[in-house]
């Protein structure tokens, strides 16, 4: 079954106990007056900047407290994670009042995988952020990019925090496996301006997922630039290597405020990776909800993949064909190497045998299943296989059929 497990023990008593003593309305989890005051306290620091990111906040805590059901586990992570996402806001602003050449300063043309989840994105991310030259970021850092004064405890944190994670979700690893220090996704350096997908991740915030595809991008991807050149000033000689499904349909943004990124699109049949996504979709809120409405959650995803399709076509007649380079997932699964070796050769990267020789034994220790198989079917989630098909026929025969 693909369908959520119950949580370890531990998890079960902490909802049961916190749920006893703090019933929900009473709390005050999600005011946003409270949650900027304790991200200020945290790092020392007053100035969150222009407050265009304040709507975003207000949409996404009302979402929290009235869509999502959240029982007391998932309250404790939405929190932290908008929690996180104004800790990184204010850092960002000081750090770049404090040290403004780090922003006028060029950016090496960072490799950029994009592509509708589950199509490899993960798989070729990984074996990409090996080469000698590549600084890709991981998973503690993209989740709190900036350190606070003081002892830098962002890692431990994280680590605990996955733990946690983990417990609440068993069997997790077989559908997408969260390591503290592997490469991850770049998507949540757009978190401290507020307008974010990786909030949904969290917890079904269907009302604030509805507000996000309404919003322009454009000033969110100017933060996400910002994090590159913070990342990059601290790794000179090395260039970024990130991924991010969430970036596909905003491509023209992503171009608009990174032009100098090198963009490479992962393909693959969307009829599997709908049902895999929700799949795992259905772990994640399941662990945070009291009661998940499966079906809702689907069609939530089932409308963002689509999204995420047809904004990749348009996008690309605006940015040209020849600014992504596409790969097919089959390809990559038939032969990886050779995958990377087109990618590095179509960039005018190095690629040698001690690269290569890395690829293989890289490869050689990553056997599949190895945390178990990830099965799942569109029956589960109320679909049909024809009914996902017919939502992406002309990316399909764009990109699926045609993909190299």
């Amino acid at each position: 079954m693909s369908l959520a497990t119950a949580p370890h023990l531990p998890v079960r008593a902490f909802n049961t106990l916190c749920d006893g003593l703090w019933p929900r309305g009473r709390r005050g989890d999600f005011d946003p007056d409270r949650l900027e005051e304790r991200a200020r306290r945290t790092c020392g620091l007053l100035d969150l900047g222009p407050d265009e990111y304040r709507e975003g906040l207000e949409v996404l805590c009302r979402s929290a407290e009235q869509d999502a059901d959240l029982n007391a586990f998932g309250r404790v992570v939405m929190q932290i994670q908008i929690h996180n996402a104004l800790v990184t806001r204010l850092l960002r602003i000081e750090a770049r009042a404090r040290t403004p050449e780090v922003f006028e300063a060029p950016l090496p043309p960072p490799l950029i995988i994009v592509g509708l989840p589950r199509s490899g994105t993960t798989f070729l991310h990984r074996m990409l952020s090996l080469a000698p030259d590549a600084r890709a970021l991981t998973t503690w850092e993209v989740r709190r990019p900036l350190p606070d004064r003081g002892i830098d405890l962002r890692r431990a944190m994280a680590a605990l925090q996955i733990g946690a994670f983990k417990m609440a979700m068993p069997g997790v690893d077989a559908k997408h496996r969260i390591d503290l220090d592997e490469p991850e996704e770049c998507m949540f350096l757009l978190d401290s301006s507020l307008c974010s997908a990786a909030f949904w991740i969290f917890g079904p915030i269907y009302g604030y997922v509805e507000w996000l595809l309404d919003q322009d991008l454009r000033p969110a991807y100017r933060v996400y630039r910002e994090h590159l050149q913070m990342f990059a000033a601290g790794s000179p000689g090395r260039r970024l290597v990130l991924k991010a499904p969430f970036h596909t349909p905003y491509l023209e943004e992503l171009i608009g405020a990174v032009p100098e990124a090198m963009v490479v699109q992962t393909h693959r049949d969307p009829v599997k990776i709908t049902s895999s996504v929700n799949s795992l979709f259905a772990s994640y809120h399941g662990a945070a909800c009291r009661d998940l409405d499966v079906g809702r959650m689907a069609r939530v995803n089932l409308d963002l993949l689509t999204r995420m399709a047809r904004g990749s076509m348009e996008a690309r007649a605006h940015i040209g064909e020849d600014r992504v380079l596409d790969v097919s997932h089959a390809a990559l699964v038939e032969d990886p190497i050779g995958v990377v070796r087109r990618i590095h050769s179509h960039h005018g990267l190095p690629f040698d045998g001690e690269y290569e020789a890395t690829l293989e034994a890289y490869l050689e220790r990553r056997p599949r299943r190895r945390f178990g198989k990830h099965e799942y079917s569109a029956d589960e989630f109320g679909m049909t296989d024809a009914e996902i098909a017919a939502e992406f026929t002309a990316y399909v025969e764009r990109f699926v059929e045609a993909a190299v």
